[in-house]
């Protein structure tokens, strides 16, 4: 046995290490990168299977790699002969074995010089696949000289191979063979060097990762980018179908509405409400003051908490439930025939904001069983599909959301700051404003104005959305309200819980409860 070999083979799917060889840390010159007692766990005797096999693969490459100088050793002066193509082949070969172990050999220095504090440990299946092709160079090279060899036999002929090729190969090998040895010790005993190449890998993984993901994000915003292209293309078609209707036709006279429930009862004189624990829809009129309950065909048990707010004069988008039994990410919308269409679920949830802009209804904030979410997404009307955005800042539920000027204002229940969203952008700013945190709050977006009011009685009130009026309302309860906003004239109508309010822009600036069902 060659004096570099510690090991024999049992079979070729196990191997027998032999653990005398102690290295002297001392003189490592690894001695300054961190061995955690995992690595030092790599050389006791607790090993199991695969931990075995992983330092002894490298093990058995050295053995292969010492038969081939065996073999050439070993070989006899008479009987065979081997050509100059033959020799050729195998030294090309050879010397690609020796530059994938100097390959190695850099990575290794390399590794040590950046990656020395490294305390990972080496994934077990990895090392195969590093070695992989090693053991494939190594092994061609004895099938091609054991080849030659039985060839030669075979022919008998009485003639010398040059002591000078034979020489020559073998000093070949020992070369290669004092070059590497080093490093396999140390790999073999220390387990450093498996530390540093997981390290390494795990480096070009998570860079290869990244590249990923980066790709998958250019890929989303192509989509969307596609999809919003279309949608506009849709909606250019749609407004130009109207604009030509609209020139066809005679002027629309708005019918006085009568006590009945018909086609128009989604238009401005009306608004919506869930009624808690059923699948009643309840209907205020705002002409007269008197409310009317709808039940619509639902798969849900019950609504509870559900999100809904107006789509158009006949729309109404709604999302998310909870059940007795579990949250639910439930969305569809009703037209004003009260016919349902499903859609594709949400993230499960209740008590989220919701508000149209440039068809998408975006989603803000919510709540499951794990409390309050940062959820922030967009549905798209043209697609039916729901598209994630940018995380909102805070976490809160019972949000307060609404369109002006080209943003989305946001505040909530236990919001302490107003959020400015950028739908282009996907970005979210502070304006510095300061709410008291636990209090209702509501976001009303008039025509030339938007403004913010609490149930502790503070009013904001902004025309550029930058620069804030500070005052003082009445009227509003501590219950978060609604996404569902009516604007009829100067007056804006909402509702929380089974309450539905009255606000009149002029300067007594109060909230007027108007109606309660009991």
């Amino acid at each position: 046995m060659s004096k570099y070999q510690s090991f024999k083979v049992e079979n070729e799917n196990q191997f027998e290490y032999d653990y005398s060889f102690q290295p002297n840390l001392s003189q490592d010159p690894r001695k300054n990168i961190k061995i955690s007692d995992e690595c030092i766990a790599l050389t006791s005797d607790s090993l199991n299977f695969e931990d075995r096999n992983c330092i002894n693969s490298l093990n058995y490459r050295l053995y292969e790699l010492e038969n081939v100088r065996s073999n050439i050793a070993n070989m006899p002066s008479v009987n065979w002969k081997i050509q100059k193509a033959d020799f050729k082949l195998i030294n090309e070969r050879l010397f690609a074995i020796e530059n994938s172990y100097k390959e190695l050999h850099n990575q290794m220095n390399l590794i040590q010089e950046n990656n020395g504090d490294s305390n990972e440990i080496w994934d077990k299946g990895t090392l195969y696949k590093v070695e992989k092709e090693l053991k494939y160079r190594i092994n061609d090279v004895n099938s091609h000289i054991a080849g030659l060899m039985q060839e030669n036999y075979s022919k008998n002929e009485n003639q010398e191979i040059s002591e000078e090729n034979i020489e020559g190969v073998i000093q070949f090998l020992d070369a290669k063979m004092q070059e590497n040895y080093v490093d396999f010790k140390e790999l073999r005993s220390t387990g450093n060097i498996f530390i540093d190449l997981k390290a390494k890998i795990n480096w070009f993984a998570n860079s290869y990762s990244s590249i990923q993901k980066f790709n998958r994000e250019l890929k989303d915003m192509l989509d969307t980018v596609r999809k919003e292209k279309s949608s506009l293309s849709q909606k250019a078609k749609h407004l130009q179908d109207q604009f030509k209707l609209k020139i066809k036709s005679k002027p629309y006279k708005r019918q006085k509405t009568s006590s009945s429930i018909d086609q128009s009862i989604f238009e401005r004189n009306y608004i919506v409400s869930f009624k808690m624990n059923s699948k009643t829809i309840q209907l205020l009129d705002l002409d007269n003051l008197t409310h009317k309950n709808i039940d619509i065909n639902i798969s849900e048990t019950a609504f509870c908490n559900i999100s809904y707010c107006p789509i158009s004069n006949n729309k109404i988008f709604c999302y998310g439930n909870h059940t007795q039994h579990n949250y639910s990410g439930i969305t569809f919308i009703i037209d004003n025939s009260w016919n349902i269409e499903i859609c594709s679920s949400g993230i499960p949830c209740t008590n989220s904001s919701l508000t149209y802009y440039k068809d998408f209804i975006f989603a803000f904030g919510g709540q499951n069983r794990h409390g309050d979410l940062d959820l922030a997404e967009k549905f798209s009307l043209f697609d039916r599909e729901w598209i994630q955005c940018q995380p909102l800042p805070f976490p809160s539920h019972g949000c307060s959301c609404a369109p002006y000027k080209e943003n989305i204002y946001i505040t909530g229940f236990n919001l302490e700051k107003l959020y400015i969203y950028d739908p282009s952008k996907d970005l979210y700013s502070n304006n510095f404003l300061q709410f008291t945190s636990g209090v209702s709050k509501i976001i009303l977006a008039l025509r030339n104005s938007i403004i913010i009011v609490d149930s502790i009685g503070n009013f904001f009130s902004s025309v550029t959305g930058k620069e804030w009026t500070v005052g003082q309302v009445e009227g509003l309860p501590n219950i978060a309200p609604s996404s569902y906003k009516v604007l009829k004239g100067n007056e804006m109508y909402f509702s929380c819980g089974k309450q539905f309010f009255k606000f009149k822009m002029n300067s007594k600036k109060k909230i007027q409860q108007i109606y309660s069902i009991i």
